[in-house]
């Protein structure tokens, strides 16, 4: 497990401020580019990271699936060109399929080609608790939803077989029914970076399929018992099965399988490349003395869409990540009006890296993309 995976588990772990901290600054000095993950923190989450997950507040019922979602990414409004993207794009799906007393149904989606978000239902017995945590002694907040084959090859495959190969991630996505039976899932698919590729394309069928559906519960109190007495100076460590079980049990909530076909009929797979000839900029190239690497590298490439972007430099044998994560600086794409959306590194191999755009990006208004060292590449 590499930072990108570490920034995806803790930004969701209900943990206390110095615990969040802590594990931020760790997974921050373990990075891919270096495979360094032998360290404290990667041990730990090869044992822990099936987290409790914090609720992403989308307020569906009013805004609809992805304006809510978005919204709530960066606090801020959504413009109207970039509610017209959404209304535009969003699938309304509506299917679903019950399996030992739990139904799970896929209820929309939106992709811009690249990245997809999908959206799950859950509903389950009269009685059941998916709202919140009901094992004593452990943290009070809603458990982590998962599938048992979540990852696995055979998960997402397109109309010939052939597996999703990329990121993903699922959160917890709040459904504001005020139910405690029911549950909503976000599922985003990123495949790996391939400059030209459209992998969701309209007409291009894929096959989503979920196996047994997971609770995972998560009790802080212990962890952070466990890194502050037993384990507290090590460098290279890893909890016991019983200490793993105790910090994360898992309930299994339903077995079956449930299986959805999806056709992003509608999608906005608009890509305009920016990049004329290659541009200079500051990137993380390497790891010394415990500390990020900076350089200059040459981008050759830089393909944005709605939803984020694909960046090549020229020099393959760097994994390029643009973020300045000591100053907090991403980079930007900058509209016309003045106004910023920021696309986040996501995960980056072999000279190419995926970003990630906070909102959608409504690319007839954008003026120029600003990285995080102040080089502006302007639109064609």
């Amino acid at each position: 497990m590499f930072k990108e995976d570490y920034k995806a588990a803790f930004s969701k772990v209900t943990a206390s401020q110095d615990t969040y901290r802590r594990v931020l600054n760790m997974a921050n000095n373990n990075t891919k580019r270096t495979r360094r993950a032998t360290g404290v923190i990667g041990k730990v989450l090869i044992a822990a990271a099936m987290v409790s997950l914090l609720t992403l507040t989308a307020s569906a019922a009013e805004l609809g699936w992805f304006r809510g979602f978005f919204e709530k990414q960066s606090d801020t409004p959504l413009t109207p060109e970039q509610v017209e993207f959404i209304d535009r794009s969003e699938q309304e799906i509506n299917e679903s399929q019950t399996r030992d007393g739990y139904t799970l149904g896929v209820k929309s989606a939106i992709t811009d080609g690249r990245t997809a978000h999908i959206v799950i239902g859950i509903t389950g017995p009269a009685d059941a608790v998916l709202s919140k945590t009901v094992i004593e002694g452990y943290d009070p907040a809603a458990p982590a939803i998962l599938l048992d084959n979540w990852g696995m090859e055979g998960f997402l495959t397109d109309a010939e077989g052939r597996r999703f190969v990329g990121r993903s991630s699922i959160d917890t996505l709040e459904d504001g029914d005020g139910l405690d039976n029911t549950q909503d899932l976000l599922l985003t698919f990123k495949p790996d970076a391939q400059a030209g590729e459209i992998p969701f394309a309209p007409g291009r069928v894929w096959k989503l399929h979920m196996e047994n559906l997971k609770a995972i519960y998560h009790n802080e109190a212990y962890m952070n018992e466990l890194m502050e007495d037993k384990y507290k100076g090590q460098e290279n460590f890893s909890f016991t099965e019983e200490e793993g079980k105790r910090v994360n049990p898992v309930v299994t909530l339903a077995q079956g399988t449930w299986d959805f076909e999806l056709d992003f009929a509608d999608a906005d797979v608009r890509t305009v490349e920016l990049i004329q000839q290659p541009v200079a900029t500051r990137s993380i190239v390497g790891w010394k003395d415990g500390q990020n690497e900076y350089g200059q590298v040459q981008i050759r490439s830089f393909a944005l869409s709605a939803l984020g972007a694909v960046v090549t430099i020229e020099d393959e044998t760097i994994c390029p990540d643009f973020n300045d994560y000591a100053n907090s600086a991403f980079v930007q794409a900058v509209l016309k009006d003045g106004s910023r959306i920021t696309l986040d590194v996501r995960s980056a191999s072999g000279g190419t890296a995926e970003l990630e755009a906070k909102q959608p990006i409504p690319l007839d208004q954008v003026d120029h993309i600003e990285m995080p060292d102040g080089v502006q590449i302007p639109m064609p």
